[in-house]
């Protein structure tokens, strides 16, 4: 009677006899809702993964250490604990193409030949009417029919096909008008010593292409071979078909020669399958979020899979879900002013020693690191093995270049770093992407009580007492800093 069920927001069970219905769609309704009905009914052993919370499917995340969290629920009536949940990241090869041979007739002729085997007269030629650019190749006449009796061939060079990894195809475009069937037709055939029929077309008789098309066909089993590729044009003694107005003409056009590999693409499982054991009772649809790390060292993209190992599952539907990320290279650009400037490397880059680093800074040609031991720095002249110190993250250094400079790292995200600080100025590096201030940072470093930034401008440190307002500069990513403390301690950042 169309009246709302409701029984306090619990799931409803009931039987209809579908023959004691007037209405003919209101019968198609109820069976098509009956899939839903029947779906909908809870097992009593059934968990799934309801989400994967982080990261965020499609998104693209830098390089370094992520936290993957999925959300875990019980669909099932019975209550569950002490089962698995497990987590695997596969690095996605997204394959290639690789072009063995590729001809767009705008070179010309090149290493084809034609002829005619039969009595009807060689009518290959190149055309100015193309697939994309303005030439192919044309089996017909300008302006009038094409020519009865003829087995024109269109033969290739040798092509040396390379062993496979992946699938290898032939493919080209096509623009035809023949009478087709078993009258007129053009046969697409391949040469290992043999000639092998691929196709013939038309099939039947007046099947006009209308316009370009595309052809296909896999040459797998040919890699490894030398082989040529032929097209052969054949027509009867009697109709040859169509007038000679139309445009184009009658005939066929090849354009767009191509055989090419493909490789496919590959999953590689670069992390788990790791498990972790849901340790508190679920209740139907209680849900708890379960959490691994990953630290993604290469740019590439991803497939996450999380899945449910609960024994006795009677639903596996809902057991696993999947998400694929990409992962960049995160990127930070200096901009340098001529003389010293005081930095430090916000990211984990592959520059090791101070050699290193001089070379990838355009017009540098010192740089030079703080010895605690001597409250003084120590230089390291470009081109040579004097001083050639280690770069370590989280640490400052004062870079001298000769005119002003961009200069761009790229790298993974640093993980926390804890410095031991020794009594006196102590070299930091902020490689935080939220910036603070000079006094916000004094009062996070136990028994600190300065800190100094350098102002290339006035070619000097410039300090802030702790507890001041006096020069309570910004501390920004990138840049290095003297910290004064009056006792060994420890900082994390």
């Amino acid at each position: 009677d169309d009246e709302d069920v409701s029984n306090g927001g619990q799931i409803v069970y009931f039987t209809i006899d579908i023959d004691d219905i007037d209405s003919t769609t209101t019968q198609e309704q109820l069976i098509s809702n009956s899939v839903t009905w029947i779906t909908a009914t809870p097992s009593e052993n059934d968990v799934g993964i309801e989400s994967i919370d982080t990261p965020i499917d499609g998104e693209n995340y830098a390089l370094g250490i992520h936290e993957i969290n999925a959300t875990v629920l019980n669909y099932g009536t019975n209550a569950q604990s002490g089962f698995d949940v497990s987590c695997e990241i596969k690095e996605l090869d997204p394959g290639y193409t690789n072009k063995i041979f590729d001809d767009n007739t705008e070179g010309g002729v090149g290493g084809w030949t034609h002829a005619d085997l039969a009595t009807g007269g060689d009518l290959w030629h190149i055309t100015n009417y193309g697939h994309i650019n303005a030439t192919s190749w044309f089996c017909g006449n300008d302006g009038a029919n094409y020519n009865a009796d003829m087995d024109n061939v269109l033969t290739s060079q040798n092509i040396n096909l390379p062993e496979a990894t992946g699938n290898m195809f032939f493919s080209f475009w096509t623009d035809y008008d023949l009478e087709g069937s078993s009258f007129d037709n053009l046969y697409v055939e391949i040469y290992d010593g043999t000639w092998y029929e691929l196709e013939h077309y038309p099939q039947s008789t007046g099947d006009v292409s209308g316009g370009w098309v595309y052809k296909e066909y896999d040459i797998s089993t040919y890699a490894g071979k030398t082989v040529k590729i032929r097209f052969r044009m054949v027509t009867d003694g009697s109709v040859n078909y169509g007038g000679g107005t139309s445009d184009p003409p009658e005939g066929v056009f090849i354009d767009d020669i191509m055989i090419r590999e493909v490789i496919a693409s590959i999953e590689t499982t670069v992390f788990g399958p790791s498990t972790k054991t849901v340790t508190t009772t679920l209740s139907q649809y209680d849900t708890e979020t379960m959490t691994w790390d990953y630290t993604f060292e290469n740019t590439s993209a991803y497939k996450i899979f999380v899945k449910t190992l609960l024994l006795g599952d009677t639903k596996w539907s809902n057991d696993e879900k999947s998400i694929t990320i990409t992962i960049i290279s995160s990127a930070f650009a200096f901009s340098l002013q001529e003389g010293w400037n005081f930095i430090t490397l916000p990211l984990n880059t592959t520059y090791e020693r101070a050699e290193d680093l001089a070379n990838a800074i355009s017009s540098c040609t010192h740089i030079s690191k703080w010895n605690i031991s001597t409250s003084s720095f120590v230089s390291h002249q470009k081109g040579t093995d004097v001083n050639n110190f280690t770069i370590d993250d989280g640490v400052g250094y004062i870079v001298y270049v000769e005119g002003d400079a961009v200069f761009e790292v790229n790298g993974i995200e640093i993980l926390p770093v804890t410095m031991s600080l020794q009594k006196g100025w102590n070299s930091i590096g902020w490689f935080n992407e939220t910036s603070t201030d000079a006094e916000s940072l004094a009062q996070d470093i136990t028994n600190c009580t300065t800190i100094s930034y350098w102002n290339n401008t006035l070619g000097r440190f410039v300090m802030h007492p702790v507890g001041t307002n006096i020069s309570n500069f910004v501390v920004e990513k990138g840049n290095g800093y003297l910290v004064y403390v009056t006792s060994e301690t420890t900082w994390t950042q």
